[in-house]
């Protein structure tokens, strides 16, 4: 027997969801009120209206806005460090170059469950020298740079497990490399990684970037840091490469050229380092060419390695640029300014004997003449003019023209301050390091002002021989001296020969000499005083050491007393070689070096032997 199903009353789904009303009509359904469906569909346009609104704003007004950050979320960028642009030496030797070092970061979004990262730590462990505990430790501390330096050799090895290290990444990038490490170190300075005091000022900086701190590093930093490169690249959600969308190319740093004698300067930071033993004690040399002003050596000493990445403590003071920043009494070297003011002032006339039998100056005393002031020499010189006093360094001689004793009045303090301005002291000379010093040319009114004392004749004695409160700084001395080895010509020192670019090799920038000073002088007094200069050298307080030089040198021993005791003395010397056409003008100060004479000059003959063989006798 067969059922039939009977469609003739079905009720649909929707009616059985009846309003109230309906049942107690007796009926199924009844009719919704119009103002429901009128309400209803209001809000349904409503809601389209502000749909549609919302969907014009966002892609006609807010369009820009959106595709931009829709790109960022799909692009990355990479951006590609310009190799710094090289230091050269004046015959083109690389003073400073760039190296291909390796770092290794971590990818923290990728380094997948803990069991996981503790499988890429144990591979990662075995290329570089770290244990998977100290790399883990590291990882703690939310530092994302895991190991820096490594080799090439270790480079290779974690490109060929990098399918095995999803959580890490290589890393190339440049860093300096110094070839005559701590002998250059004061003149090229070093660089180091962007500082927040650094982004303020230059808030277009980033972090990873590497720039000069001091030196020519950092005074020519623009230029040697060329332009920075970009890689954009896209990627899907997935973080996996889809496309490179653009690159722009970096630009080479610019090529900076040096006036300095890379084999001079190794050479004297050798000297040095083979006579200096004093742990406390350093020294300065700095060379130039008298004809342009040309710095061909600036040691200082200690220096320092960047690549050691030590930062020494010690109480030499290896970060002290001592050339530029150093400030020293000049000790004997400044007695041909005095002889040369005294000269021009003709407070006396240069071959008048002067009486040092008794090696000392005895200055009567009107309020107990049976204690009278005495000022000693160094040693009894006997009978002495200019030229002898200059050569033998006699105090007696400098303090008569200086202070005045007898009939000679002597310049006193303020001509004596006035000339040694007028030759350059207390200046800046102007060459290219910040941190240059002045030196200081004392006078009564400072010491009354400063210290609350009268200026005393005893003060214009010392002032006479470069003691008490005169000061002035090795590059200073140097630039000075140039009026005797140029016979009245004071050029400007200086550095940076040119700047060139590196891809193009065109010349952007060549320095030339600039004369700071030409004197109007007698030609005569100029005479004199070099003559006394070389007598220093033949029979005067450098004779002996300097004897059996194949080429003739005029120069000027100092001994600088720097506390009561007699050990604490800078030794000093000056000196310009060949005596009639100057091709070098060398100073060399040791400090706590005892006796010009005795410790400077040796050292400065070495240095002079040296750069005739390989330099002025080629």
């Amino acid at each position: 027997m067969k059922f039939k199903r009977d469609t003739s009353f079905i009720i649909e789904p929707e009616e059985i969801l009846l309003e109230s009303g309906a049942q107690g009509a007796k009926r199924l359904e009844i009719a919704l009120d119009r103002r429901y469906v009128i309400f209803v569909f209001s809000l349904f346009f409503l809601f389209l209206i502000v749909c549609l609104g919302l969907a014009f704003k966002h892609q006609i007004f807010s369009h820009g806005e959106y595709f931009k950050k829709s790109q960022e979320n799909s692009l990355r960028n990479i951006f590609v460090e310009a190799p710094r642009g090289l230091i050269l030496d004046r015959y083109g030797k690389v003073l400073a170059d760039n190296k291909v070092v390796f770092e290794i970061m971590a990818a923290r979004e990728k380094f997948g469950s803990k069991e996981e990262l503790g499988g890429q730590l144990l591979i990662l462990s075995s290329i570089i020298d770290m244990t998977e505990g100290e790399i883990s430790k590291k990882l703690e501390t939310n530092e994302n740079l895991v190991f820096q330096g490594l080799d090439l050799g270790g480079a290779i090895k974690f490109k060929a497990r990098e399918s095995d290290l999803p959580g890490f990444k290589l890393i190339g990038r440049y860093e300096r490399e110094y070839p005559f490490k701590e002998a250059l170190s004061h003149v090229l300075g070093y660089t180091g990684l962007v500082t927040k005091e650094d982004q303020q000022d230059n808030p277009e900086l980033s972090f990873d970037q590497n720039l000069g701190k001091t030196g020519i590093e950092f005074l020519y930093d623009q230029e040697l840091r060329g332009e920075r490169g970009s890689l954009s690249y896209q990627v899907n959600v997935m973080d996996d490469l889809v496309g490179i969308e653009k690159n722009s190319y970096f630009g080479f740093g610019k090529t900076v050229q040096l006036t300095v004698d890379s084999g001079l300067q190794e050479k004297i930071y050798q000297v040095f380092k083979s006579n200096i033993s004093d742990a406390k004690s350093g020294a300065v040399a700095i060379a130039l060419e008298p004809g342009t002003g040309e710095v061909l050596a600036m040691v200082s000493y200690p220096g320092f390695d960047v690549s050691k990445n030590i930062w020494s403590s010690s109480k030499a003071q290896p970060f002290f640029n001592r050339a530029v920043s150093g400030e020293y009494s000049p000790g004997s070297t400044i007695k041909p300014f005095v002889a040369l003011a005294a000269l021009e002032e003709k407070e006396i006339d240069p071959y008048r004997m002067i009486d040092d039998t008794l090696g000392r100056l005895i200055v009567p005393n009107p309020y107990f003449p049976d204690k009278p002031s005495v000022f000693r020499d160094w040693k009894i010189h006997g009978l002495e003019d200019m030229e002898s006093a200059i050569a033998d360094s006699c105090n007696v001689y400098f303090y008569t023209i200086g202070g005045g004793s007898g009939d000679i009045d002597g310049l006193g303090v303020d001509r004596i301050r006035f000339y040694l301005g007028k030759y350059g002291w207390g200046k800046k000379t102007g060459i290219e390091f910040s941190n240059e010093k002045i030196g200081f040319l004392p006078d009564g009114n400072w010491k009354e002002k400063t210290l609350g004392d009268a200026w005393r004749l005893g003060d214009t004695y010392l002032y006479s021989i470069g003691q008490g409160y005169v000061k002035t700084t090795p590059i200073q001395l140097i630039t000075n001296y140039q009026l005797f080895a140029n016979r009245g010509k004071v050029f400007q020192p200086f550095l940076v020969k040119k700047i060139s670019d590196q891809e193009s090799e065109t010349e952007l920038f060549s320095n030339s000499p600039k004369v700071l000073r030409e004197y109007n002088i007698d030609k005569k007094y100029l005479d004199i005083v070099n003559s006394g200069l070389r007598r220093t050298v033949t029979d005067g307080s450098a004779a002996g050491r300097m004897a059996d030089l194949p080429f003739s040198v005029s120069g000027k021993t100092g001994s600088i007393q720097t506390s009561s005791s007699l050990t604490d003395t800078n030794a000093a010397f000056v000196a310009f070689a060949p005596s009639e056409n100057p091709k070098i003008l060398l100073l060399v100060l040791v400090e706590s070096g005892g006796s010009g004479g005795a410790t400077a000059v040796p050292l400065a003959k070495e240095i002079l032997w040296w750069y005739w063989e390989n330099r002025m006798g080629e």
